[in-house]
Order: C-alpha cells, then structure tokens, then sequence
C-alpha cells in the first residue's frame, strides 16, 4: 500500500485522526485538504475514510489526480495494519460523526498519534465538541480543537469568541482558523494552473500573455519578504496587508509595523548620483571601498542594496545615501533600513511604490489582539499616507 519512496520512513506513519461526535463541522472537507496540502508540498499522504456516509473518498474520486492515496476502511481495527505501513508523511482518518454505538472512535485513538477536533462555533456544536475533547482525553491521546468554516464577514468577534468560549471550559485549541472550502471541478477537462511562476521574467511573461488574451486586471500575489510582483511599472496599484501577524511580541506591534511601512516608504529623489554601481549584492566590500575612498553624498545602485552593505557603511561611519530603482530592490530588513538611516547612511529611491491602501486584520498564530486595536495600531503607523481597510469589518479610514 506504501507508495514506492527510497526516502521511506523507518517508522510507523503518523496518524492524524479528524474527529467530532457532530456531523457537518467539515470533518471530511478537512481531512480533504490536509491530504492535498501534504501532496502538494511533496509529501506522501493517505487519507482513510472510516465514515459510512464515504464523503471524503467519494470527492477524491471525482479528481483525476488528488495527488495522495484514499481508503474506505469501515474496520477501524484495520488502522493497526495501515500505520504500519511505511513512507507516508501523512495518515489522516475521517472519522464518523457519532460517539455512540460500537466503540469506533476508541479504536481509532488506540492507533492515532493525534486527534484534530473541527468546531463551527455553532450553538448546536459546542457540546459535542467538548464531549468529544473529554473522550479524547481520557484516551490520552493528544489532541486541539481548530475553529472551522470560520465566515471572514461574520468579523474577528466571531472567532474570538469560539476560542473565548473554548478556553472557558479548558479545551487546547489552535489559536487559528480555518475557513470555509468551496470544491469545484474546472470545465472543460483543461488543466489549471494553480502554482505560478518562480522567477520576475516568468511573472511579466504570464502577465503579458494574459494581457493578450484580453484580462482586464491581473492580481499579483507577493510578501515583505518578496517584492518584486509590487514594482513600478509591473504592478499599477499596490495593497499592503499589514496585520497583526508581523508582531514579534505583543509590545514590539507597533514598532515593528511602523519600520515595515517606513522601509517600503522611501524617499524619492531625483538628485544626480556622484557614484554607480551595477551591483551591491556579492560586491559589498568591493562598493563600501569605493564609497568610502570618496565619500560620495549620493552613490546610486542599479541592482539591489543589501544588508551587509548597509552592515558595513555603518562600520566605517560612512555618511551617504544610497539610490535603488524602488523599495523592491532594498534586500534589508527593515530594522536595518532605519538604523542605517540613524547612523548617516540613508536609501532612497527614484521611483516610489504605487501603494493605494493598506489592510488591517488581528489574526495572529501566537497572540491575541482586538480587531479596533489592530486597526488602530495600524492607522497611526501609516499616519495618514494611505487609506487603511479593515478586513474584518469593512471599515476604512482616509
């Protein structure tokens, strides 16, 4: 049953168990992208579907290539047999959605390394979410509970409370949330891409081909730590998604959002460079010796400033401001950027980002924050330069 992997494992395979004594929590629909998650990373998963009414290995029947194995196995006693079955990365069981009658759930839990309990945070869920926590526990299997079907117009309120109330009668649970999955299957029997491209020229080429097969507007997903899709003249409106989850520590929110905007606010200027460089990245000793035999006021860069570089101009007290294409090609950390500036060595930009707004969202994988607070925090870092929205609950503030 293994699949055929020189990289098996030596061990058993874990066993993740999806399991809620309340039916229609998403118990299959997240076993479903568990697996295809797991696949699509590369990794090996089989999905056992021990729920008579078989949704998750009916749905994975309709896909050509799910990318991971399924069972029906409705003999729970068999997972023995199936955990032993080496070179998976992944085992996840559907459980049925009942804790009565012959002991289904006991037998699985006597072979799972770990039970993952969906909640909808509906009136008629909690209790059999608890039930299920205490049914769990008594097995002594680990286990979290994570907040499902989470609707984002519903606001942070929503999900805060499901975990308020989780925490209130002492069930774990993951402080994140998963939200709802639609499933669908493409017309036409034509492949779709789903993963895009890897490198810039990749980017503008499928951009220039959608172009051409008359798309309107084209939507460039990137990070802070990936710039690029935001560049002038690549992208013609950028939106910065500012929230809660770039806090370090709870206290550092404001501080850390702050020099993120600033680092991707930079000055734009447009003074003639006393020096030019090619590169900086892999030639940063080579240009602070060159910076610092003349001390140029305004050294500019056709390719990236780096870290390192602006590491070593502050070690020789070198007073000068670099000039980058954008923001998009600054590879330093913001925290960098600002204590550089401190100590005399400024960046610059000759064109600046085309940022038309910047979103607010609370949600954090460690730390709780209030959605105003979240909202709050980040309007007074932007301090008026563009507008702010509020994900959660629509509101914007100019």
């Amino acid at each position: 049953m293994a699949p055929d992997n020189p990289a098996a494992r030596l061990s058993d395979s874990p066993v993740v168990a999806v399991m809620n004594g309340k039916g229609g929590v998403g118990k299959s629909t997240l076993c479903l992208g568990l697996c295809a998650y797991t696949g699509q990373t590369h990794g090996a998963a089989l999905l056992v579907d021990c729920d008579p009414q078989a949704t998750a290995f009916e749905v994975t029947g309709l896909l050509e290539d799910p990318g991971y194995e399924v069972v029906h196995e409705l003999d729970p006693g068999q997972l023995a047999r199936v955990k032993q079955a080496r070179g998976y990365d992944l085992i996840a069981v559907d459980c049925p959605g009942s804790l009565e009658g012959h002991d289904v759930l006991g037998t699985v839990l006597q072979h799972t390394d770990f039970a993952l309990i969906p909640y909808d945070h509906e009136m008629t869920s909690l209790a059999p979410t608890i039930k299920t926590a205490r049914y769990v526990e008594e097995h002594g299997t680990p286990y979290a509970v994570v907040v499902n079907n989470v609707d984002p117009r519903l606001g942070a309120e929503h999900l805060m409370a499901a975990w308020k109330m989780l925490d209130d009668v002492g069930v774990p649970h993951f402080r994140t949330a998963v939200g709802e999955v639609v499933l669908v299957q493409a017309a036409g029997g034509e492949p779709v891409l789903v993963s895009g491209p890897a490198r810039l020229d990749e980017l503008d080429a499928v951009v220039a081909e959608l172009r051409a097969c008359g798309v309107a507007r084209v939507l460039l997903e990137g990070a802070l730590g990936r710039l690029g899709p935001a560049a002038p003249g690549r992208a013609e409106a950028v939106v910065v998604a500012a929230g809660a989850a770039l806090a370090g520590q709870r206290d550092d929110y404001p501080r850390r959002l702050r020099l993120a905007l600033d680092a991707l606010d930079l000055p734009v200027t447009d003074q003639k460079a006393t020096l030019e460089a090619e590169h900086a990245a892999g030639f940063e000793a080579e240009l602070a010796g060159r910076i610092g035999s003349g001390l140029p006021p305004l050294a500019e860069v056709a390719g990236a400033i780096t870290g390192p570089l602006l590491e070593l101009l502050m070690g020789m007290r070198a007073q000068v401001t670099l000039v980058a294409p954008d923001a998009t090609h600054v590879l330093a950390s913001p925290q960098q950027v600002a204590r550089a500036r401190r100590a005399g060595v400024a960046v610059a930009v000759r064109r600046a980002l085309p940022i038309v707004a910047v979103t607010a969202s609370p949600f954090h994988p460690d730390l709780e924050f209030g959605e105003a607070e979240a909202f709050e925090v980040l309007r007074e870092a932007v301090d008026g330069r563009w507008p702010v929205y509020d994900v959660l609950s629509g509101r914007m503030c100019a």
